[in-house]
């Protein structure tokens, strides 16, 4: 399985709508999404939130090997399940799956590392977002920072607890964004994230620098971003034959 991860606004006054959701889907509602999932050839779905100055951003994250199968499948999923679905991710988000005329997100793995020890499923979860000026800074930066300094990034991981981290760009219409997905032990992105921010040796100073000239709002300055997971699906995918 693959991942993939992406990004949407949280319409104003339509978080604890969103709340609500995530919360039918993983209660009463969790056998039909299970289902749901299981026909998209979804092995695992995360929703995050992240509180931004310009409002509440929902993260989803995939583990699946064909996204497309997933928007189409919910596209047209005619039962009351996939009419109510899809008529809360228009209430929420503002998406119409039904619609012909959306266009989904243009999403790019940039690279991804994972410690020898990392076990699907087993870690705890992180997923936040940058807005950012276009796709050219990010790839640049995840490049050298997965090459040549490397052996730089897997150190300032692992002394937190960080067994995974996954890069992305999305593009959603006039907007490009960097997603990063962190797994790792309980607490450990807060911890590396703070001392990205804070760490006065080269290779922290080196980091801030690089997002710094492509992001379009400041980071590595202030709180670690608000970060809320509001749902975490797993489910077995048939095998393929």
């Amino acid at each position: 399985m693959a991942i993939f991860a992406f990004c949407a606004p949280v319409l104003d006054n339509k978080l604890d709508t969103l709340r609500s959701f995530t919360a039918q889907l993983a209660g009463d509602r969790l056998s039909e999404a299970q289902q749901a999932r299981q026909a998209a050839g979804l092995e695992r779905e995360q929703i995050f939130v992240q509180q931004t100055p310009n409002g509440a951003m929902a993260i989803v994250v995939w583990d699946t090997a064909d996204p497309a199968k997933v928007f189409e499948t919910w596209a047209t999923d005619s039962s009351e399940f996939g009419v109510w679905f899809r008529k809360h991710l228009k209430e929420i988000h503002g998406l119409d799956l039904a619609d012909p005329t959306m266009v989904a997100p243009k999403v790019t793995l940039l690279d991804e590392w994972k410690d020898s020890s990392w076990t699907f499923g087993e870690l705890d979860a992180w997923a936040f977002t940058i807005p950012v000026k276009s796709v050219d800074g990010p790839k640049k930066f995840v490049s050298e920072l997965l090459g040549k300094r490397k052996d730089e990034f897997v150190r300032s991981r692992l002394e937190y607890g960080v067994k995974r981290t996954s890069f992305f760009t999305v593009e959603s219409g006039d907007s490009t964004f960097q997603v990063n997905y962190i797994e790792g032990a309980p607490g450990s992105f807060p911890k590396a994230f703070a001392a990205t921010s804070t760490g006065d040796d080269a290779f922290y100073v080196w980091w801030r620098e690089q997002v710094q000239a492509f992001a379009v709002v400041p980071m590595f300055v202030g709180e670690v971003p608000k970060i809320e997971c509001m749902l975490d699906l797993k489910g077995a995918v048939p095998a393929q034959v």
